[in-house]
């Protein structure tokens, strides 16, 4: 017997309830701020607490790199040094915590050229494309000590980390692309991508006198929080979802004329479409941690999980092709061409778009071929 329309909405809607509730828990947990026990902090600044960040530098010799440390120490309420330790030398400089330069011993009202201050206002919309920063290099990273630069924010980009030793950055970034002038010349001097909730740098490209590519490849800053409270909220609000489902089939009264396949079938689709608004949040900001080939066993996993519900529901097989067409995409342009699994992986949602095909599925009557064995029943199924 098929599931009622108002059943299905009831199934999406529970659902959908899982994504939204994540974003909206993140939003509240960034506004509201608890002394002592505070979620997501609103307004992260490198320069107020003690920070370690691991850098990649490549400086255009092909095969070389080397890793460089900044590392951030809060001397008081005005001052914080902030060091960087490269091939055993380490130069520093003073900032306010606030991130303002000392310059000569005053405060200018400039910021270094390693953070800039961006306001976490809804998800990123804090910062607008032509925005500036006057930024100064205090060590001489560029090429001369000093010198004072204008950071240009030129548009919002995500930027999608796909080497494995960026697995500490565990997936995209929500950033801007900036570009930096040299004051003096009006010429461009550089390149930068900078996480548009934080203001961190994540790469920058180009210096006064030589090729330089620099990567960020871990930090103890605080860059991820936002996922990591969409993460767990979407996680506690599936096993809610799905008490609640559990509820509502068992204990109404308008339960009762429901018959117990159906109860299974309800309870199935929500798990389902829990798994699968979860597998898309890892699609997005967390694939680095399984990398390539464990985002495909998870992909495989979700498919063969629907198969079976298809199968026993008598759904057919047709609605896995949305599915099964996300891995085969993604794993073409990846093996075929080298591309990185992302944004492919992303771009399709065929997690997602399979269990909507098995939420229209549920209301169908069903028309079984009793005749069909075999392949020509698989065949069958998937017509």
């Amino acid at each position: 017997m098929p599931l009622s329309a108002k059943t299905r909405y009831s199934i999406l809607g529970l659902v959908l309830c899982i994504g939204l509730g994540g974003f909206i828990i993140n939003q509240i947990a960034i506004e509201v701020e608890i002394p002592g026990m505070d979620l997501n902090v609103k307004d992260a600044r490198l320069f107020t607490d003690d920070y370690a960040s691991s850098f990649k530098l490549e400086n255009g010799t092909k095969g070389v790199s080397t890793q460089f440390t900044l590392s951030t120490k809060v001397l008081n309420q005005t001052h914080t040094n902030v060091s960087i330790t490269l091939g055993g030398n380490t130069s520093w400089f003073l900032v306010h915590p606030n991130g303002t330069l000392y310059q000569g011993g005053q405060l200018r009202g400039n910021y270094s050229i390693w953070w800039i201050y961006i306001p976490n206002v809804l998800m990123g919309f804090g910062v607008k494309g032509g925005e500036e920063y006057d930024v100064v290099d205090p060590t001489g990273f560029l090429g001369i000590p000093g010198r004072a630069y204008l950071l240009v924010v030129d548009r919002k980009v995500t930027y999608w980390p796909s080497d494995p030793e960026l697995m500490a950055l565990s997936g995209a970034q929500a950033s801007i692309a900036c570009s930096v002038w040299d004051k003096a010349t009006g010429q461009l001097v550089s390149r930068a991508t900078i996480d548009i909730t934080c203001g961190m740098i994540e790469t920058w490209e180009g210096a006064q006198s030589s090729y330089i590519r620099m990567t960020l490849v871990s930090t103890d800053f605080p860059i991820s929080r936002n996922r990591q409270i969409v993460l767990a909220s979407a996680v506690i609000l599936s096993i809610v979802v799905f008490a609640i489902a559990l509820f509502l089939v068992r204990v109404p009264k308008k339960a009762k004329s429901l018959e117990p396949k159906q109860r299974e079938q309800i309870l199935a689709l929500v798990g389902a479409g829990s798994g699968a608004i979860l597998i898309e949040i890892v699609d997005i900001w967390f694939y680095l941690y399984p990398g390539e080939l464990g985002m495909f066993l998870l992909h495989i996993a979700y498919t063969v999980v629907a198969g079976i519900i298809c199968a026993r529901y008598k759904m057919g097989y047709k609605w896995l092709i949305p599915s099964i067409l996300e891995m085969a995409f993604v794993f073409s342009l990846s093996t075929f061409t080298g591309d990185a699994i992302v944004p492919s992986l992303t771009a399709f949602m065929g997690s997602t778009i399979t269990w909507l095909g098995m939420i229209w599925a549920s209301g169908i009557v069903k028309h079984v071929n009793d005749e069909s064995r075999g392949i020509k029943k698989v065949l069958a199924d998937i017509v």
